[in-house]
């Protein structure tokens, strides 16, 4: 009987689990999580950079990491059902590169304090102002590219 009744909490449960897969049970960092490069910043003729593209790491720790063309930075993150983003202060190493990196390194770092809502469309990630201008453009990151 207790091998009986085992068995059915384990088919109950499993029966859970297919059903809360079926019904599309919401992500709730509505597809921000993962490696994202940076195509578009506001105010900046072109991406500009060191060595590698500048991109941006979301994990479900809510923490946030990335490179702006220059510097490596990090910070923590949370999002709502709303899709509004709060990245809290970031810190940054302090690389010094030419002036146009340089130039475009601050309109990214603007762009990051600047940011209040997100939204995720295919490969595709974009962040608005709290006016709800367009900020900055991401595409998703191929993975395993470094």
């Amino acid at each position: 009987m207790k091998k009986m009744l085992q068995l059915i909490a384990a088919a109950l449960t499993v029966l859970t689990v297919a059903v809360s897969c079926k019904s599309g049970a919401e992500d709730p960092f509505n597809g921000l999580i993962g490696s994202w490069q940076a195509v578009m910043v506001a105010g900046a003729p072109k991406i500009t950079y060191d060595v590698r593209q500048p991109e941006i790491t979301f994990r479900e720790d809510g923490f946030v990491s990335g490179y702006t063309g220059l510097n490596n930075f990090d910070t923590r993150f949370s999002v709502d059902h709303e899709k509004n983003l709060t990245l809290n202060e970031v810190v940054s190493t302090k690389k010094a590169g030419t002036e146009p990196v340089m130039a475009f390194e601050r309109l990214f770092m603007t762009g990051l304090q600047n940011t209040a809502r997100f939204d995720v469309s295919g490969d595709t990630l974009t962040f608005f102002g709290a006016d709800g201008s367009k900020v900055m453009t991401f595409k998703k990151k191929p993975a395993g590219q470094p």
